[in-house]
């Protein structure tokens, strides 16, 4: 899944993989941080692996053969084999994988399948059927140079808040200034993006 994963130091390839760690940075919004009192680690659902059906279909025949296609794509055997085909898990749905999956996920995906199970993970959703989400969808879709998360940097937009931190790091500017440029007042909140 992930290109050039697998080692580039002469290695067999289909054997070595290069070492892919996680580091959590502890976080606090307005306080320094103390030890072990960090914010949880945030994963966002990127809606990647999500299937839908057109309502506008109106061929009974080929609506009802559609919604028996993705029936058939969450039954417990196609949910496994997904996530073993592909290292990816789908969010909101708590599955036991088993060996037979787990033991086809090279190390990193392990660890994903391993993070979205943690107690300690809160995991945001990038859609929601209220009144802002759906006039808004596309503010909301991190990396889509959406208002909410794209940040402008001595006059250069960037598509999130990393991008700018890795060309804005080199001159020693904090991860805290890019982050707050991210942040909607109240008033903006209210005026260009609330529905009630």
């Amino acid at each position: 899944m992930l290109e050039n994963f697998y080692s580039y130091t002469g290695r067999n390839e289909k054997d070595s993989e290069r070492k892919i760690a996680w580091m959590s940075l502890p976080t606090q919004i307005y306080e320094p941080v103390q030890e072990n009192q960090g914010n949880e680690n945030v994963l966002i659902d990127t809606m990647a692996c999500y299937a839908f059906i057109n309502a506008n279909i109106r061929s009974n025949g080929l609506k009802d053969a559609c919604k028996d296609f993705l029936k058939f794509l969450y039954t417990e055997n196609e949910l496994k084999e997904f996530v073993a085909n592909t290292g990816v898990t789908r969010a909101g749905i708590t599955l036991e994988y088993g060996d037979s999956v787990m033991n086809r996920l090279n190390s990193y995906e392990k660890s994903i399948v391993n993070m979205t199970r943690s107690a300690n993970v809160k995991i945001v959703s990038q859609n929601a059927d209220n009144e802002t989400f759906m006039r808004n969808k596309q503010s909301f879709f991190y990396g889509n140079s959406s208002p909410v998360h794209s940040t402008a940097w001595q006059n250069i937009s960037y598509t999130t808040p990393l991008d700018v931190f890795r060309k804005a790091a080199l001159n020693n500017v904090s991860a805290k200034d890019i982050f707050a440029q991210t942040e909607v007042s109240e008033a903006n909140w209210l005026n260009s993006y609330y529905q009630a």
